[in-house]
């Protein structure tokens, strides 16, 4: 596939052009048209209506139906599996369920927070997520480094480094910083059949 970046910018006004050209012909026409052709108001209305409801419908429809389904059929819940506090006492290492009943499975996530806060509710706070977990544990290992402990999990997303107390902005909250390690149980473990493949 052909870089666009590449293509010289005279190339692209001519097309711009073009395309503008062809747009002025096109409104044109359909000017002429309504002016031999013209419909009742009613009818002009109508069609007026029908596109702008169209188009309200295609932008927030999805949006609304996913909303719905979300919370009527599919509602998400989240459950505090283990909290353990950091041999300093600054901070909370949380790991929390989240699911949404039989028809999907549980995702387990892991964050620090300051001592005593409650969890975010926005993924993006999070520094572990993994799916099909089997005996998760927290440990801490000193003030600042906590092991993930597992048998075995699917791990969908993970930051070995977690700010607890970050704020955009302020330079002073980034100094703490707590270091996050796997640590898997079973080391022979693997979701290939074949570790080759």
């Amino acid at each position: 596939m052909k870089n666009l970046s590449l293509v010289p910018f005279w190339r692209w006004a001519l097309v711009l052009a073009l395309l503008f050209t062809l747009g002025v012909f096109i409104l044109g026409a359909l000017l002429r048209f309504w002016r031999v052709h013209r419909p009742p108001m009613r009818a002009v209305l109508w069609t007026v209506g029908a596109f702008i409801a169209g188009v309200v419908v295609t932008a927030f429809g999805p949006s609304l139906v996913n909303s719905a389904l979300s919370r009527v059929i599919l509602p998400e819940h989240r459950w505090e599996v283990a909290r353990v506090a950091s041999p300093d006492g600054t901070v909370d290492a949380v790991m929390v369920g989240s699911g949404c009943g039989p028809l999907c499975s549980d995702t387990y996530l892991v964050t620090v927070v300051p001592k005593g806060e409650k969890v975010p509710t926005d993924v993006e706070r999070y520094a572990f997520s993994a799916d099909d977990m089997v005996d998760a544990q927290l440990h801490w290992k000193q003030p600042h480094l906590l092991a993930i402990a597992y048998k075995k999990a699917r791990i969908n997303d993970f930051r070995n480094l977690f700010y607890p107390f970050a704020k955009f902005g302020d330079q002073e909250s980034w100094k703490y910083k707590v270091e996050l390690r796997l640590a898997p149980s079973s080391e022979g473990f693997s979701y290939l059949e074949n570790a080759a493949q």
